[in-house]
């Protein structure tokens, strides 16, 4: 866990936002598709959360899932008549 609160799990989860999320990657899960690949985003109060479903797969993991919600969001605000253009940040990697 880091100074912020944010932690990383692949365990059960053990708060309401993680079994509901959990819940709702089993239904995916039973449908027994394994191409089809979730993000859950879920928030209540201050507290969120995010599970992936299917992405470890395809070798790349978070960074496949980061990849598909940064084009799908510039999906959507193509279809509102904007843009969105990510530019690559300098400097270190974070470790």
């Amino acid at each position: 866990m880091t100074d912020d609160g944010v932690s990383r799990t692949n365990e059960v989860p053990d708060s309401e936002l993680g079994r509901l999320s959990n819940a709702m990657l089993q239904v995916m899960h039973d449908h027994g598709d394994e191409e089809v690949r979730a993000i859950v985003m879920l928030h209540k109060g201050d507290k969120g959360i995010t599970a992936l479903g299917n992405y470890e797969h395809d070798g790349d993991g978070d960074l496949g899932a980061i990849q598909d919600l940064f084009m799908y969001l510039k999906y959507v605000m193509q279809a509102n008549g904007q843009d969105m253009v990510i530019l690559p940040m300098q400097g270190p990697s974070p470790s």
